[in-house]
């Protein structure tokens, strides 16, 4: 089978286990991902945040003297539409990667997928689509959760450093941006870190040719960590494109 058609293959088993996560043993798997993986990224979303909200809030006032305001609308759209949907899948790609690859890995190399097959599981059903369903969800939230941490830091910097007035900060950054365009920041987030992790379980999949290779050439836990960081980030640009395309064709 050439390259080509084995992905194209495996995103067709990925597709058709789409609806996985309505089974009981993978939705365990995705909660306990979802839970273990949030609780260890949580401080790291929270000390970046923190740190965007008070340069967007309480820092750049000093710089940009009196046209703060004015400069303060085109950055926060940014943040909230680009930058941080990117960083915390950003994050997602480089902390998670390593971890699915090397899972999905070592069930093969130990024979955890025969038992698993003999429960009615195959890899896509357990565990690649809980995986990436879990990543996703959990860049969707992280994003929610840098966007309110952000703005809370911010508000608390005004009020501590007394640099700016409040009200007019907070004018100018809840009528840059609508409800509608949170909730696009969050799906951005969440077809980003789609992306990613499906790119790593594409990588990884058992069987695959460059699984043999690994095998008998590539035994190296560093290379198939880096090779798993690649692929993430192309799946990262590919979905980024996608929603590019989308965004164009539906005239937003």
């Amino acid at each position: 089978m050439s390259r080509s058609s084995s992905i194209l293959n495996t995103l067709g088993l990925l597709w058709g286990a789409r609806h996985a996560c309505t089974l009981p043993l993978p939705k365990a798997f995705f909660w306990r991902t979802f839970e273990s993986e949030g609780a260890a990224g949580l401080p790291y979303v929270l000390m970046a945040s923190a740190a965007m909200g008070v340069l967007l809030f309480a820092t750049l006032p000093t710089v940009l003297g009196s046209a703060y305001l004015t400069a303060l609308g085109p950055l926060w759209q940014l943040w909230t539409s680009q930058i941080a949907p990117w960083l915390v899948c950003l994050f997602i790609a480089l902390k998670a990667a390593p971890a699915v690859a090397s899972d999905l890995y070592h069930r093969h190399t130990d024979q955890g997928f025969e038992a698993l097959h003999l429960l009615g599981h195959n890899p896509a059903v357990f565990p690649a689509v809980p995986f990436i369903l879990a990543y996703a969800t959990l860049a969707m939230c992280g994003t929610a959760l840098a966007l309110g941490a952000s703005l809370l830091a911010g508000v608390l910097g005004i009020v501590v450093l007394g640099r700016q007035a409040l009200a007019p900060a907070l004018d100018t950054v809840l009528l840059t941006q609508n409800p509608v365009d949170y909730a696009l920041s969050g799906l951005t987030a969440w077809v980003l870190a789609l992306g990613a992790i499906a790119a790593v379980c594409v990588y990884s999949w058992p069987g695959r040719g460059a699984q043999t290779q690994r095998d008998s050439i590539r035994h190296s836990m560093q290379h198939l960590a880096v090779g798993s960081i690649r692929w993430a980030l192309a799946g990262m640009v590919l979905a980024a494109v996608l929603i590019a395309l989308l965004k164009y064709l539906l005239g937003f």
